[in-house]
């Protein structure tokens, strides 16, 4: 029995329908007859259920961005400020 192509290919733009955040599939993995597949070199692997091409998706699409702040002063440092009374 010939085993079916998968729905994905590399390089397309997916939506992970459960969290609605967009990705690109990264690699796609063959277990048995399905097929996983690894958004944006993330550790989790999707079934084709969990995705959605991005031009036919209609839900909401979650802006997701990871920032790192450094902090000059942490909570309880005491600080002057200068031209600030005495």
């Amino acid at each position: 029995m010939k085993a079916k192509a998968p729905k994905y290919q590399v390089g397309d733009i997916v939506v992970v329908v459960m969290y609605g955040t967009v990705g690109t599939i990264t690699k796609v993995h063959q277990i048995d007859q399905h097929y996983l597949y690894e958004v944006n070199h993330n550790e989790v692997l999707y079934f084709e259920t969990s995705l959605q091409l991005y031009d036919e998706y209609d839900g909401v699409i979650v802006d997701t961005e990871k920032l790192d702040i450094e902090y000059e002063f942490l909570i309880g440092d005491v600080v002057y400020v200068k031209d600030y009374g005495n």
